[in-house]
């Protein structure tokens, strides 16, 4: 929900821009993996920058059982009934054609049903083998009229296989029928997931209490409070509401508040352990809960291009969240690696209160 959101309100800004969402983000070679906290993901090879209107490539899947992989092609200015794409892996090459093979993608806005045109989408029927050619090289060329112009780009394909089996593990896919790689015998399920917020006026006014206390609602285009939470159950008799906050261009504070068997009498805001404070942390930033795992995952980025900044995950027990991993990395030197597994490990501070 929050990259869908995310997604059409920078359609409706910019048409084109290669965004980077302030989310927990994976990176595999030269393959990133964005995901939410509804199994939305996103695979984005890099494509070094080119001159002129570059176009970019990348899949998109949700977290249902057996949901259809999107492969599109995002541009700026897309012409209705598509254009020629030229994919080349190696030796292998794809000329495909619009109508047939490169299919419009539109968006629709969710609340007054206004269409627009975001791009082109691969057809269903050519997405296999294109999936399958891309799997056999580590670099490949994207060719596509661009407002009337031939564009051309690189995109760095090394990665890409540990980056679909981490698709298929945060989407619960693993062994299923619908994996993308590790395909298995387990009928398909789709992902485990918490609830959507419900809209603001019908928190519980103990939520809204705590809400108001840690001053929340200061949310900058265009991150939407209501639509940027979930109701999770980390156990039984346990309910977790996680509330984005306040925020910024490419950060968003989340509270978390916990509540005992129904009763929102006991709700409380929830603390996090951390190495890079002397006091656990009572927000999350561009927090991301993993239902399957019980955890949340969150990414406070040093600049929105996401080569700096601090990580953490936490995991849920009987006795509140405990940290797993921490670390921080402070030097913005544009230089991309996964930051869950290089990043050096957080620096512990003197025991929390």
């Amino acid at each position: 929900m929050i990259l869908h959101l995310f997604w059409r309100l920078c359609a409706v800004v910019v048409l084109f821009a290669a965004i980077t969402p302030a989310h927990a983000e994976r990176r595999f070679g030269s393959v990133a993996v964005y995901c939410d906290t509804f199994a939305y993901c996103i695979v984005s090879p890099e494509m070094p920058e080119p001159l002129g209107d570059p176009a970019t490539f990348r899949f998109e899947r949700d977290g249902k059982a057996n949901a259809p992989i999107k492969v599109l092609v995002r541009v700026n200015k897309p012409v209705e009934g598509g254009v020629p794409v030229r994919l080349q892996f190696g030796e292998r090459v794809f000329e495909l054609q619009p109508g047939t093979d490169v299919l419009t993608e539109w968006l629709t806005d969710e609340d007054d049903g206004t269409k627009w045109l975001s791009g082109y989408r691969i057809a269903p029927s050519r997405v296999d083998e294109v999936i399958a050619a891309m799997r056999a090289v580590d670099t490949a060329r994207l060719k596509v009229a661009v407002a009337g112009k031939d564009q051309e780009r690189q995109m760095l394909l090394d990665g890409m296989d540990n980056a679909l089996r981490w698709l298929d593990e945060i989407q619960g896919r693993t062994g299923a029928q619908d994996a993308v790689l590790d395909k298995g015998p387990r009928e398909a399920t789709g992902a485990a997931l918490p609830k959507a917020l419900p809209k603001k006026d019908a928190w519980p006014k103990e939520i809204m209490r705590i809400y108001q206390r840690e001053k929340c609602g200061q949310m900058p285009f265009p991150f939407d409070p209501l639509s940027a939470g979930f109701i999770a159950t980390p156990a039984p008799g346990h309910e977790l509401w996680g509330i984005a906050c306040n925020g910024g261009n490419y950060n968003t504070q989340y509270v978390m508040i916990g509540v005992r068997n129904g009763d929102m009498k006991t709700a409380r805001l929830m603390l996090f352990p951390t190495r890079t404070s002397k006091r656990a942390a009572g927000e999350m930033i561009n927090a991301r809960w993993w239902d399957a795992r019980k955890e949340v995952w969150a990414f406070h980025r040093g600049r929105s291009f996401g080569d700096c900044g601090t990580v953490s995950q936490h995991k849920w027990t009987e006795r509140g969240f405990q940290l797993i991993t921490e670390r921080k990395k402070d030097d913005c030197d544009d230089k991309f690696e996964d930051p869950w597994t290089k990043w050096p490990e957080a620096k512990a501070k003197r025991k929390q209160r």
